[in-house]
């Protein structure tokens, strides 16, 4: 995914997520890493479109890479889904929309994290118990299982504030 943030101005802030583990029929992302993507010309061709167009605030679009080439998949004006790790890698965006909205007053600059995990384990339960299978992109269970005890310290729910959910979808 590219994520980014535009200004009513037309100036514009983006970062990227590769999703590595989706569940079954496209549904939800069960893990991302942070990467640099949005460094790629494709990204700025596509906020060319945009600014072109007048558009402004929050969109992610997905992409995927055949043949040495990016195709957009969809573009949704809202950020969805793994929305932790904005915050986990220090992606300013919903820092940047809360500014433009008249909800922050200052500017806090932090460097973007590239690398940092994003695991959603309730994604996986929940196909297990409807005998389905996770899809792996770019990624492979071997690799995933392998670096399971690094995973696990990124999952959403195992944190203070989401430890209830967390045994709730384990069970």
């Amino acid at each position: 995914y590219l994520l980014y943030f535009f200004s009513s101005n037309g100036s514009y802030t983006v970062f990227s997520q590769e999703n590595l583990i989706q569940q079954s029929n496209g549904l939800s992302i069960i893990a991302a890493v942070s990467s640099d993507i949005h460094n790629s010309e494709i990204s700025k061709k596509y906020a060319k479109l945009l600014i072109s167009e007048g558009f402004f605030g929050l969109i992610m679009i997905e992409v995927k890479l055949y043949n040495e080439k990016f195709y957009m998949i969809e573009a949704n004006p809202r950020l969805w889904g793994p929305s932790q790790l904005i915050l986990d890698s220090k992606m300013d965006l919903f820092h940047n929309f809360a500014i433009e909205n008249g909800l922050l007053d200052s500017f806090h600059a932090s460097e973007y994290l590239q690398g940092v995990n994003y695991l959603w384990t309730g994604g996986i339960i929940q196909d297990q118990i409807e005998k389905k299978n996770v899809a792996f992109h770019n990624y492979s269970p071997k690799h995933f299982f392998e670096n399971y005890h690094k995973w696990i310290l990124s999952d959403i729910l195992n944190r203070d504030d989401t430890k209830q959910i967390y045994e709730s979808e384990l069970n």
